[in-house]
């Protein structure tokens, strides 16, 4: 079964057959839509208007259901059009469902979802702050519109040509706000503005969504992530000692939380170079590196005292 635009439905030669009319392109459609095997002689009974399913009857006269990718896209973009939050939510939880990459939220209309960032932002921290983190960290520099997913729409427009016989597709590209190779920083810097002031003002569940973007920044910054996990604890209990906090349920879970993110050892030599020690403990422990081997180091680097500058090279020496 096999899925093509309207357009290029209507140029197409039956008697030819998907092989040899030009109005379908396997290279072109099979792989933005890819087609779905079914047995011979199945016969096509229904597509649910407004869904993404479509009902296939078997030679055996069983009934099938099942959503291609080409109409849950086409599903997807008609959501995204609405620019709203909860259609938004509800575009993250079909990719999620269905295993699309997540960029296609942001890539298909950028300057809408920027607009729309923080109000999304607080939608999913207060319903699914977890399908937010996953969104954060899907992101990728590439353009997944027009890669994985183009739509039927610019597959037409690209093989448009002007009066002379040449292309015109440089014309159909609009301008993005953010350069391609500055996608990631850019919109996590667009996320975590909101997050920020929901961590700021007591909201918790923000905690996790920020990590993430902090350690998706290139380069990652991880001092700053540590920093929000220190500051989170001492909020939650300001007469408390931090380094109980550290070694604590509640900071251990967020360290571990933050090492799935980024690399234990650059962890620990970001809690090193910002000269606490007793984060760089709670993080070498959750990370599991041997004791034997930062316990030493961490006394060396104590017993040297706070404010005594230490180069690249001695803190490499004293890490072999």
């Amino acid at each position: 079964l096999h899925f093509i635009p309207l357009e290029a439905l209507a140029r197409l030669d039956i008697m030819s057959g998907v092989d040899g009319d030009d109005a379908y392109r396997p290279e072109l459609y099979d792989n933005a839509f890819p087609p779905r095997p079914v047995e011979r002689g199945s016969r096509l009974v229904a597509s649910v208007r407004g869904q993404s399913q479509v009902i296939v009857q078997m030679p055996r006269g069983n009934l099938e259901a099942f959503e291609p990718r080409a109409l849950l896209l086409a599903r997807t973009r008609t959501l995204l059009e609405k620019a709203e939050p909860e259609y938004y939510l509800n575009c993250l939880k079909l990719l999620r469902k269905q295993r699309i990459d997540m960029n296609f939220i942001v890539d298909f209309l950028p300057h809408q979802f920027i607009n729309i960032a923080a109000d999304l932002v607080n939608l999913c921290l207060r319903e699914n702050p977890d399908a937010l983190a996953l969104l954060i960290t899907s992101l990728t520099e590439e353009n997944v519109v027009h890669t994985k997913y183009p739509s039927p729409i610019q597959m037409t427009l690209n093989r448009v040509t002007d009066e002379n016989g040449n292309g015109n597709e440089e014309t159909l590209v609009k301008p993005l706000p953010y350069e391609p190779s500055e996608k990631v920083n850019r919109l996590c810097e667009c996320l975590r503005e909101p997050l920020l002031k929901e961590l700021h003002g007591g909201n918790a569940v923000a905690l996790q969504p920020t990590l993430c973007t902090l350690a998706k920044q290139v380069p990652p910054l991880l001092e700053e992530a540590l920093s929000a996990i220190e500051t989170h604890l001492q909020s939650l209990s300001p007469s408390a000692n931090v380094n109980a906090l550290l070694i604590g349920p509640k900071g251990q879970s967020q360290i571990k939380y933050l090492a799935f993110l980024a690399d234990g050892n650059k962890l620990f030599d970001a809690a090193i170079s910002m000269c606490n020690f007793q984060m760089a403990r709670a993080v070498a422990r959750q990370c599991q590196m041997d004791p034997k081997v930062y316990l030493p180091l961490l006394e060396k680097l104590e017993s040297r005292g706070l404010g005594k500058p230490i180069d690249s090279y001695e803190y490499a020496d004293m890490r072999v």
